[in-house]
C-alpha cells in the first residue's frame, strides 16, 4: 500500500509515527507529528506522499507502517504494508502486541 493511501485513511486527529523497515530489521523514522498539520503543509504532504515512496522503493525499504494515536496515546490504527490493524477489526490483539510484532517500538 502506498503511503498516501495509508494517510488518506487516517483521521485528522492525533499524532502519527511513520516508519520504514528493511530486510535486516533496520528501522528509520520518517515522520512524527499531526496528520492535520501535515495535510495543511503542501511541502510536507508532497514529501510524505511522493519523495518518501520513491526513497523507500529506491533503497529497498520494503515495509512501511503508520501508527496513529488519537486519544490519550492509545494506538487506534496501524497500517503495515497492505494490512490494517484497528481496534474494531482486531480486538483480540493489543496495540502493544501489534507494535511488538512490527519490531519498531518507539
Amino acid at each position: 500500500m502506498i503511503l498516501h493511501e495509508m494517510l488518506a485513511n487516517t483521521s485528522y486527529y492525533g499524532q502519527v509515527l511513520i516508519y520504514a523497515r528493511n530486510a535486516y530489521d533496520q528501522c528509520v523514522e520518517i515522520f512524527q507529528g499531526s496528520v492535520e498539520n501535515a495535510r495543511k503543509d503542501e511541502y510536507v504532504w508532497d514529501y510524505l506522499t511522493y519523495e518518501v515512496d520513491q526513497w523507500i522503493c529506491g533503497n529497498h525499504w520494503t515495509l512501511i507502517y503508520v501508527k496513529h494515536y488519537a486519544y490519550e496515546d492509545r494506538l487506534e490504527t496501524c497500517y503495515y504494508d497492505s494490512d490494517r490493524w484497528t481496534r474494531e477489526n482486531r480486538p483480540y490483539k493489543s496495540s502493544y502486541e501489534v507494535e511488538k510484532e512490527l519490531k519498531c517500538l518507539s
